[in-house]
This record gives C-alpha cells, sequence and structure tokens, in this order.
C-alpha cells in the first residue's frame, strides 16, 4: 500500500445491488465512522426540463422539504434537528440529489423521512406560491453575485442553443409561468424507482440500507426511460453586459471534456497549473507579481456529454485589458511549451492531497460514489484515479491545452459598469 493510501484509510469498498424496480443501491461501508451520509440520487437535471418550463427540476428540489401526507414541512425540520443531523438538497445540470448526515444509530428515522420525502410529497398549491417568490428571491440573489452571474452567462453562450446553457434555476419568466401541472407532471414522468441511485457512506451496511431506503423507494415504480443527451454543440460567441458593479469580472471559456473521458487526469493538471491555486501560473503572475486582481483562477466542469474549461477574474475596469493579455499569454505559453517536470508534479501532489482530505468527510464521500455512478455507470476507486494522475505526462497537458484553446472555440463573458468599456478592453468589439 502506498503512502497516500495508508494515509487515506486504506482501499475503498463499495458494496452494490440492483433491485428489481432498477433501482441502484451503493454502499461504501466506513470502518471506524460514527455517521452515515445518505444520498438519493435522481437522474434528470435541470437541462432536461421541458420546453419554457426551465426551472422545474429546482422547484421541484425546493418543494420536497414542504410536507407530505405524513409531516408538515416543520416536522421535518423538527426530527433533523432532534438528530442533531444535516438535511440538504441540489439540483445540477445532470442531476437532482436530497441527501442527510445523521449519526449511525439515527439511520432509520432519518431513512424514513427522506423517503417520505421523494414518495409522498403533496405539492400543494399554497406552498408552490411561497416557494415560488423564494425561487425568484435565490434568482435576484444570483444576478446580485457578479461572480455567479457571469459564470451562467458563459454556459448561456456557449451552449446557446442548448438545454444545457439554461440557468439551474431558470429565470423569472420560466419560474412565474410553471404550475402544479408541470411539477407534477415532469415529477411522475421521471422520479421513479428506475431512475434512482440511493447511496451511503459511513457506519451502516448494505442489507440495512436496501432495507430501510431501497426497498421502500420501489414503491415508486418504474418511470418513462431519460430523456436522450446527445453532445450539446458549443455555439461560441460573447456576452457583456452593463450592471452596476465597482469591477469588471470576465470569464473566458472553451468546450472542455466530457465527464467520462479518459484525459479528465490532464484536465486536472492542466487546470491545476495554470489557475488552481495559490502557486498556480495566473494567480502568481495577476496578483502576487501585477497585483492587478484580488480574484482569478481557472475552472473546469463535466457533465455527461461536454464540458466548460475556463478562466474567471475580477479587476478593475482599468487593468481588465492587462488581465486578459495575462490570461492569453498564459494560455499560449501552455500551448507552446511543455511544463518543467517540477511544475506536473507539484499539481498531482496537490490534486492527491485534496481528493484524499475530501475522504476525511463522509458527506464527501457519499457524493464522490454518487457521481461516479451517475457519470461513469460505476464506481471509479480511489487507486484507479491515482494511477491515472501518475500516469499524466508534460506532453498531455501541452496537446489537451492545444486541443481546447483553439481559434473559434473561446467564448467570452463579462459584466461591468460600463458595457462598451468592458467590451473594448476585452477586445469583442
Amino acid at each position: 500500500m502506498s503512502e497516500i493510501d495508508s494515509f487515506a484509510g486504506g482501499s475503498e469498498t463499495v458494496l452494490e445491488a440492483t433491485l428489481s424496480s432498477g433501482a441502484k443501491v451503493l454502499c461504501e461501508r466506513v470502518q471506524g465512522s460514527r455517521s452515515v451520509a445518505a444520498g438519493i440520487w435522481q437522474k434528470t437535471g435541470s437541462r432536461d426540463d421541458p420546453g419554457e418550463k426551465s426551472g422545474v427540476s429546482h422547484f421541484i428540489e425546493h418543494l420536497l422539504f414542504k410536507g407530505t401526507r405524513n409531516r408538515t414541512a416543520r416536522n421535518i425540520s423538527e426530527e433533523f434537528d432532534l438528530m442533531g443531523g444535516n438535511l440538504n438538497a441540489f439540483t445540477a445540470k445532470d442531476h437532482l440529489c436530497i441527501y442527510c448526515r445523521v449519526l449511525d444509530e439515527d439511520f432509520e428515522r432519518a431513512a424514513d423521512v427522506l423517503v417520505d420525502m421523494v414518495t409522498a410529497s403533496c405539492f400543494e398549491p399554497k406552498d408552490m406560491d411561497l416557494e415560488r417568490n423564494v425561487i425568484l428571491d435565490e434568482i435576484a440573489t444570483y444576478e446580485d453575485t457578479p461572480e455567479e452571474l457571469v459564470l451562467d452567462l458563459l454556459e448561456g453562450v456557449m451552449w446557446e442553443r442548448e438545454t444545457i446553457g439554461r440557468p439551474i434555476l431558470g429565470s423569472e419568466k420560466s419560474v412565474l409561468s410553471i404550475n402544479r401541472d408541470d411539477v407534477t407532471g415532469f415529477f411522475g414522468d421521471y422520479f421513479g424507482a428506475s431512475n434512482l441511485a440511493v447511496v451511503t457512506s459511513g457506519s451502516v451496511s448494505l442489507d440495512r440500507v436496501i432495507r430501510c431506503l431501497g426497498e421502500p423507494l420501489e414503491s415508486l415504480g418504474a418511470r418513462k426511460q431519460m430523456p436522450v443527451r446527445t453532445g450539446a454543440r458549443v455555439s461560441g460567441g460573447t456576452d457583456v453586459r452593463a450592471k452596476q458593479v465597482e469591477q469588471a469580472h470576465f470569464c473566458i471559456g472553451a468546450a472542455g471534456l466530457p465527464a467520462g473521458d479518459e484525459r479528465q487526469y490532464s484536465l486536472h493538471v492542466l487546470n491545476s497549473i495554470l489557475g488552481g491555486g495559490p502557486s498556480s501560473r495566473l494567480f502568481q503572475k495577476v496578483r502576487e507579481e501585477r497585483g492587478l486582481a484580488y480574484s482569478i483562477y481557472s475552472f473546469q466542469s463535466s457533465y455527461h456529454d461536454t464540458g466548460v474549461f475556463g478562466v474567471y477574474a475580477a479587476t478593475s475596469p482599468a487593468a481588465t485589458r492587462d488581465v486578459k493579455a495575462i490570461v492569453h499569454e498564459e494560455i499560449d505559453r501552455l500551448r507552446a511549451e511543455l511544463c518543467g517536470e517540477g511544475e506536473i508534479e507539484r499539481a498531482k501532489n496537490q490534486i492527491k492531497r485534496s481528493l484524499v482530505l475530501g475522504l476525511e468527510s463522509m458527506s464527501s464521500r457519499m457524493m464522490r460514489v454518487g457521481r461516479s455512478e451517475l457519470v461513469y455507470g460505476r464506481i471509479v476507486g480511489l487507486a484507479e484515479v491515482l494511477s491515472k494522475l501518475a500516469a499524466v505526462e508534460a506532453r498531455d497537458v501541452r496537446d489537451l491545452a492545444r486541443e481546447i484553446w483553439t481559434a473559434g472555440r473561446v467564448s467570452i463573458a463579462a459584466i461591468g459598469p460600463d458595457a462598451a468599456e468592458t467590451s473594448r478592453a476585452l477586445g469583442v468589439v
């Protein structure tokens, strides 16, 4: 066993079962833990929202907390408070997850609440009206957060003609249009045992998970097959908007890799070197050496059939041109030159240790197993990840940079106090 495997607590063991309904159950038994993280994963996400009803998946996520035939919303909250546990949910482009973390002795009680929320939610009209206002406030909060907004704008301009480019929350117009029939119709079509995965990490056995979560969820029965997801076509282009902000916020992005692409490991190394931390090229050049920005980083997101790799920066309007120039200089260097061995190894070590630190959290472990199942259709173990990461070479990183950052594939999104000035500074006029 390697030093990093020993630190991680040894190899992972994830037991799996497929029930007669088609529901998948995955249980990672972690010896020595007193807690359990449990998630019910739905295989549809915001990109699967129908027609003009963008945001219906996220709306459903909210409504699952608003009461069932057996519990009020207050009852749900009080039960988890009494257990000292956490209950939450999120909607992503490709999936939705409702999850909790509790002590192992409270697993049965927590599982009963989760099952009740998924199988017996009422979706009352009065709750929809209340939650609609909450979601509209959430959208307004998002639009008042420049960093979040510009990232959404980038994906919108990249995938302008694709559903994956729509905001997860939907728009004010679409949220106002969603009615109870939209919610119950979409939920009834897709939220069934055949489209669910139950995932746990911590102090709980597979038999216990099947008994408390898997088998009760079979009452949902089978549902429609998942919507077909083909390769989302990148439109490219720009979107620059005026907003009352002090700084200019911009993203430069290109199509990355889908989650199942084996070159993901090279992409993680590329991301780490370009802007993945304080020792990265962009952070050192832009912030430490030039003092041009407080916040600058690169990022990558992978979806079922596509991805995005980009750079975000927030700087003064006067420095926007210089920051963008440095970003392109560093990208051009990565495309032209091989990274030094020391730089490659530092990036690998950063990724390895970040991954291992995440294994200290049962919630992080459960999320990793769930995403692995939904994205790859199998569990990608730590040993496999470390082996493939170790195999990445400088040539792999350079070749991938050349492939991703090519003319005609780059998109730009920005907001600033003056749209025309920001556009000129970014060279998109």
